[in-house]
């Protein structure tokens, strides 16, 4: 849930470059509703919602790979101290 705001603020850059009169190309054009969002909004925000994923992904990776690798520091030395 941490990278939830990065992606929302990239997503949301995205949907700025959107404008209404595209929508309405794409009805006057006789496009349905989710024909309009899979050849007007998915291609114009195709940069954003790459950028998105790949900053929620890097994100969420190193946040799991730093607690694992501190999980297993502290694991390693909880298991000195018990053994000596």
């Amino acid at each position: 849930m941490r990278f939830l705001p990065v992606a929302l603020n990239t997503l949301d850059a995205g949907l700025g470059k959107i404008k209404p009169t595209m929508d309405d190309v794409g009805r006057s054009m006789g496009l349905r509703p989710l024909q309009i969002l899979r050849r007007v909004h998915v291609p114009v925000m195709r940069g954003s919602l790459l950028t998105a994923s790949l900053l929620g992904f890097l994100f969420f990776f190193t946040v799991t790979a730093l607690e694992w690798l501190c999980l297993r520091k502290w694991h390693e030395s909880a298991m000195k101290t018990d053994a000596d």
